[in-house]
């Protein structure tokens, strides 16, 4: 405080004098931080509120006078409340300091953890990818975290088409629908802070064929003209009919297309395939036996003809 300092004396004829000087005796401040509080975790972009108090018994309330600083990010506000969404990410010490008019100072500290989120990424297989039903497709990715540190065992994917399809930095499945599949690799780190990487591959379903004419068994004469007719569709590709290629195990090529005619077929039995392939190479194909029956041939052998004979 502010002291008034007297020195007095008394003769022996009892007259006194004095004199008197004053002094001050400067106090410190004292400094409290109220918020965070310490050992608070935030994630990388979250706005951190820090409020603290500042009195000194001279100088009375010097709140407005806090400095407040990070070991890693240097200056980071002053006053008695104030927020910021800059913190780097990392382990903080946050102190908030303030000075009185005497030059003595004060302050507090705490410690914060401020969490970066993890990073992900898809390594296979590559985006655009195509796959036949069927086929083993494997998957792999690569996760980590500043904090935590490699997380790829904890990666999930999933499959817009199927739901969950595996986990872990690398799997295989063969158990994907037909169609194009958004797939989604995701992790989460201990803060809550989560990413993912997507990549859009397609798995391809085979096509299917039906032959719808002629009947199976069906039977005709050589030279009659014969009508085809069949069907072709794919998953991915829609309908193939226009693709179809008709063959016979005896002619060979006999025509294409959704329907044609051919009165060409060579006397015998044909086993007659419609086949088609998709735009993923995958084929299909229906077959159908029929007979193409040749008229008979006759020769009269004797007598020779115009031969004549008595009665």
């Amino acid at each position: 405080g502010t002291h008034v300092i007297t020195a007095s004396v008394t003769d022996s004829g009892g007259l006194q004098d004095s004199d008197a000087i004053s002094i001050t005796v400067n106090a410190a401040p004292s400094v409290s931080i109220t918020a965070p509080a310490d050992g608070a975790g935030f994630n990388t972009g979250d706005s951190v509120s820090f409020t603290g108090t500042a009195s000194d018994p001279e100088d009375g309330d010097l709140t407005a006078g806090l400095a407040w600083t990070s070991d890693v990010d240097g200056a980071i506000g002053t006053g008695g409340l104030f927020s910021t969404s800059a913190l780097t990410a990392g382990t903080h010490v946050i102190t908030a300091s303030v000075t009185d008019a005497g030059g003595l100072e004060d302050s507090d500290a705490i410690t914060i953890t401020v969490n970066a989120g993890p990073s992900e990424t898809i390594t296979a297989p590559a985006d655009g990818s195509g796959f036949n039903t069927g086929d083993s497709v494997s998957f792999a990715g690569t996760a980590s975290d500043p904090e935590d540190g490699d997380l790829a065992t904890s990666l999930t994917w999933t499959s817009d088409i199927d739901g969950a399809i595996g986990s872990g930095g690398s799997f295989s499945t063969s158990a994907l629908t037909a169609g194009t599949h958004v797939i989604t690799a995701s992790v989460t780190d201990a803060g809550g802070l989560q990413d993912s990487d997507a990549s859009t591959i397609t798995v391809n379903a085979g096509p299917s064929v039906s032959i719808t004419a002629p009947a199976d068994g069906a039977g005709f004469n050589a030279g009659d003209s014969v009508g085809f007719t069949g069907t072709a569709s794919d998953p991915e590709d829609g309908d193939l009919t226009a693709s179809l290629s008709w063959t016979s195990d005896v002619d060979g090529a006999i025509g294409s297309g959704g329907s044609f005619s051919t009165s060409a077929l060579t006397a015998g039995a044909h086993v007659i395939t419609a086949s088609v392939t998709d735009a993923g190479g995958l084929s299909d194909s229906d077959a159908i036996t029929i007979t193409v029956n040749a008229a008979p041939s006759a020769s009269i052998t004797a007598p020779a003809d115009g031969s004549g004979f008595n009665l």
